[in-house]
C-alpha cells in the first residue's frame, strides 16, 4: 500500500475518532452530574453546594461545561446564607484524557465571583471547614466515575472578596477586574496576575509558584516568587515551599516592603498608627504558619526630623517573640517635632540619639544591654530590664550619665498654662495618680557626674528609685551643690487609706546666694551659707488633702553674706527693704537667719524666726495655715542703730498664699514679737552685736522651750 494511501485512511480514522468522541460527549446528560458536584463540594468543605442556573454543555472540540448561578453556603450564623457566589462558570474540558477517565481542564472561566470571608464575634472564621472525606466519593450508577481533576488555567473576571470582623469591627473589600492562575501542565510552574484594588487604591501582583505536581509532592520544594503593588507601598517575596510529611507546608522566604506612608498603608489592614514617614523592611522568614523564625532584619521606620527608629537581627519565634537579637537605634533631631505625631507635650530637647541590644531572657522577660545615648547636651548608658514576675511587671535599670541637663527637659513648653483651682486656692484638689504604684515594680539606680538644672551644677548625683508592691523611696543624694551637700529621702505608700507621703531632706552649707545666682532667680544675694532640714510626714489623695493632714519640722540656718537692697529684684528684697525703709544704703550685711516651723495637722507655727543684719535685726511670729492656705505673720525690725527705733514699723503679712497681703502694723508694738522669738534670743541680737550666735542662741531656746503645736484651725 503507498504512503498517500496510508495518510488518508490515517486521516480518516482520526477524524472518525474525534466525531465519535463529540458524539459521545453530545450523549452524556450533564444534569445526572448535578448530585456528583455537589456531593463532592459538601465533602470538601462540609457545606452544601448549590447549581440554581442552568447546566450544560457546550459541544465543540473543546467541549465546556457551563454553570449559571452556583453558591457555597454559608458557616451557620453567618451574615449572610451564602460564603461563594458565582454567576457564571465555564470549564473547558479535554476530550482525549476523558477516556482516561481524567477529567482534564484546560481553561476554567469564573464571571462575577462574591466571596465572604467572616469572623463572628466569638473569634469564629467561616473559612474554618470541618474534616472532610475524600472530595470525589463513589459514583452513582450509571454514572462515569473519574480519577483525577486537572485545571490548567484558572480565570476570573469582575468579582469581589469581602472581608468583615465583628469583634475588631473591620470591613474590607477587595475588587477584582481580572485574575489569571496559568500553568502549561501539572509539572509546569504557575503564573498568577491580579488587577483590581483595595481600598479604592489600584492592586497589581504578579508572581510564580512552583507547579501543582510540586505543590502536592511531599519533600519536593518548589519555587515562589510575588510582587504586589498597592498606591504607596511595594511589597516582594522570594523562595520556596514544602509539604513535610504529614502535608504541613513549611517556607523560607525572603520578604521586602517599602511604604512611602505606613500610617496609610496600615489603614488597608485595619491597624491606626500614627503619622510617622516612610517604612523600609526586609527580612527572611523560615518555618511554619504556627511557628516560624525571623532573620535578617532590617527595618528603617519613620525620619530624623521628627523621630525614627532602626531595628536590625533576629528572632527565633517571631508569634511569641522568643530568641530575640536585635540593635535598635531611635534618632531624632528634636523631640518636639514628635508632638505632631503622637499628641504629646515633649520639650524641644536634641539632638536625640538612643542605641542599644534588645534580647529575651529565660524568665519570660526582655533586656536591653548596651544603651548608649545623647540627649541633648546630655547623655547616658547603662542597662534596662523588663519581665512579669506573679502577674506584675517588673522593671529594672542601671544608668550612669557624664552629664544631664534638667533644664532642657522641663524648659517652657507651647501649651496653654495650667488653670487655678476655681475656688481661688493655689494648691489643686485633683486626685493624684498612687494607682499607677500598684501597677508595677521595679528599681532605678542613676548615677550623674553633672547634673544641671536651670543654670544650677550639681556635682556626683546618686538617685536610687525602688517600686514594691504600691510603695515607693526615691532616695537621691548630691555631693556637690553650690558648695554644700544634699540628700533626700521621699515614701509613698499607695496602699494606706489615705495614701501616706513622707519626705526628709538635709542640707548643709548650701550656698543660698549661688543658687540663686545660678538659677537667674536673684542677683542680689551674695555668700549666704545655708543649712535646711525637713522632716515631713501627711496623708491624702491629692496635693490640697496631703498638706491639709502635714506633720513635722521645718529648720533653715543661715549664714553670712550680702544682700543688694537696690537689686529689688525678688518679693525677699522687696520686703526686707520695706523693713529697713528709713535706710539709704543700697546693701546690707546678713549676719545670719534662722527659721522653725513645726507643723501638726496643715498648721505650720513659727518656733524660731530671726534675721539679723548690719542694719538691724528682725524677729516673727505667726503661723501658715496650709489646710486654707491663709497666712498670719508678723516681721518686726529692730534697727542696730537706736535713733532709728521709732522708724522701724512692725509688718503683718496676712491673706492667702494666693494673694497675700503685707501691711504696716499700725500698733507697731515689738514687745509682742520679743517673744516670740524669744527674750534670750532678740537679746543676744542687741544693737551693736554682730555675732551669728544670736540666731542659734534664739534656735536653742526654742528647742529648751519643747513647745508643742496646735492644730490648722486653732
Amino acid at each position: 500500500m503507498r504512503l498517500g494511501t496510508i495518510l488518508k485512511l490515517a486521516a480518516v480514522g482520526v477524524l472518525f475518532l474525534v466525531v465519535a468522541l463529540v458524539q459521545v460527549v453530545k450523549s452524556i446528560d450533564v444534569n445526572a452530574y448535578r448530585g456528583l458536584l455537589a456531593q463532592a463540594a459538601k465533602a470538601a468543605t462540609g457545606r452544601q453546594a448549590t447549581i440554581n442556573g442552568k447546566l450544560s454543555l457546550r459541544v465543540s472540540l473543546s467541549p465546556a461545561l457551563v454553570a449559571n448561578d452556583v453558591v457555597l453556603a454559608n458557616a451557620a450564623g453567618g451574615s449572610r446564607a451564602e460564603m461563594v457566589r458565582i454567576d457564571h462558570l465555564e470549564a473547558e474540558i479535554g476530550l482525549l484524557p476523558l477516556l482516561a477517565r481524567e477529567v482534564r481542564v484546560s481553561r476554567l472561566t469564573i464571571t462575577g465571583l462574591d466571596i465572604l470571608l467572616e469572623r463572628d464575634g466569638a473569634g469564629r472564621a467561616n473559612w474554618d471547614f470541618p474534616a472532610v472525606a475524600d472530595a470525589f466519593p463513589p459514583a452513582r450508577e450509571g454514572v462515569l466515575a473519574y480519577t483525577s481533576v486537572k485545571i490548567s488555567e484558572v480565570s476570573v473576571k469582575g468579582g469581589e472578596v469581602h472581608y468583615r470582623d465583628e469583634a475588631a469591627g473591620r470591613r474590607e473589600t477587595v475588587r477584582i477586574n481580572q485574575l489569571a492562575v496559568d500553568s502549561d501542565g501539572w509539572t509546569s510552574p504557575l503564573a498568577v496576575t491580579l488587577d483590581g484594588s483595595w481600598g479604592g487604591r489600584h492592586l497589581d501582583v504578579s508572581g510564580m509558584f512552583g507547579s501543582p505536581g510540586d505543590l502536592t509532592t511531599p519533600g519536593k520544594p518548589t519555587a515562589l516568587k510575588l510582587r504586589a503593588v498597592l498606591a504607596g507601598l511595594v511589597v516582594s517575596v522570594s523562595g520556596n515551599l514544602v509539604l513535610d510529611r504529614q502535608r504541613h507546608p513549611q517556607f523560607t522566604a525572603k520578604l521586602q516592603a517599602e511604604a512611602s506612608d505606613l500610617a496609610e498603608s496600615a489603614k488597608m489592614a485595619g491597624i491606626s498608627l500614627p503619622p510617622m514617614g516612610a517604612a523600609r523592611v526586609s527580612l527572611t522568614a523560615a518555618g511554619t504558619v504556627d511557628a516560624f523564625s525571623l532573620s535578617e532584619i532590617d527595618l528603617i521606620l519613620g525620619r530624623r526630623d521628627a523621630i525614627a527608629f532602626t531595628l536590625k537581627g533576629s528572632v527565633k519565634n517571631a508569634l511569641l517573640a522568643k530568641g530575640l537579637d536585635m540593635a535598635a537605634v531611635i534618632d531624632s533631631d528634636n523631640l518636639a517635632a514628635v508632638n505632631r505625631m503622637f499628641t504629646l507635650s515633649l520639650p524641644a530637647v536634641g539632638p536625640i540619639r538612643i542605641s542599644g541590644h534588645v534580647s529575651d531572657d529565660d524568665r519570660g522577660g526582655w533586656r536591653l544591654t548596651d544603651l548608649k545615648g545623647v540627649l541633648g547636651h546630655g547623655d547616658i548608658s547603662g542597662e534596662a530590664s523588663l519581665r512579669r514576675d506573679a502577674e506584675r511587671l517588673r522593671i529594672d535599670s542601671r544608668l550612669t550619665s557624664a552629664s544631664f541637663d534638667l533644664g532642657e527637659w522641663f524648659a517652657a513648653r507651647d501649651e496653654p498654662a495650667r488653670a487655678r483651682p476655681a475656688d481661688g486656692r493655689l494648691f489643686p484638689d485633683d486626685p493624684l495618680p498612687f494607682a499607677l504604684l500598684t501597677a508595677a515594680d521595679g528599681q532605678l539606680s542613676w548615677q550623674i557626674d553633672h547634673l544641671l538644672a536651670e543654670g544650677l551644677v550639681a556635682d556626683q548625683v546618686g538617685i536610687a528609685v525602688s517600686l514594691k508592691e504600691g510603695r515607693l523611696a526615691v532616695t537621691p543624694e548630691v555631693k556637690s551643690l553650690a558648695g554644700g551637700h544634699l540628700s533626700l529621702a521621699l515614701v509613698v505608700d499607695a496602699n494606706a487609706r489615705p495614701p501616706a507621703v513622707s519626705l526628709t531632706l538635709a542640707g548643709e552649707r548650701l550656698g543660698l546666694g549661688q543658687a540663686l545666682q545660678a538659677a537667674n532667680l536673684s542677683q542680689a544675694a551674695k555668700g549666704m551659707p545655708s543649712d535646711i532640714k525637713l522632716s515631713l510626714k501627711g496623708g491624702g489623695g491629692s496635693i490640697r488633702a496631703l498638706l491639709a493632714r502635714l506633720n513635722g519640722d521645718i529648720v533653715v540656718t543661715m549664714g553670712a553674706g550680702t544682700l543688694l537692697l537696690e537689686q529689688g529684684d525678688s518679693a525677699a528684697v522687696d520686703l526686707l527693704s520695706q523693713l529697713a525703709n528709713w535706710s539709704k544704703s543700697g546693701a546690707t550685711e546678713m549676719l545670719c537667719m534662722v527659721s522653725r516651723f513645726t507643723v501638726a495637722e496643715g498648721l505650720a507655727r513659727s518656733e524660731a524666726l530671726l534675721l539679723d543684719t548690719s542694719l538691724m535685726t528682725v524677729g516673727g511670729r505667726g503661723s501658715v495655715n496650709l489646710a486654707n492656705e491663709t497666712l498670719d505673720l508678723t516681721l518686726a525690725p529692730k534697727p542696730k542703730d537706736a535713733a532709728l527705733l521709732s522708724a522701724a514699723l512692725p509688718l503683718d503679712i496676712g491673706g492667702t498664699l494666693a494673694h497675700p497681703v503685707v501691711a504696716v502694723d499700725q500698733g507697731a508694738i515689738v514687745r509682742g514679737v520679743v517673744t516670740a522669738v524669744g527674750a534670750q534670743g532678740l537679746g543676744a541680737a542687741a544693737p551693736g552685736n554682730t555675732d551669728a550666735n544670736s540666731c542659734i542662741a534664739a534656735l536653742t531656746a526654742t528647742k529648751k522651750n519643747g513647745k508643742k503645736p496646735g492644730k490648722a484651725g486653732d
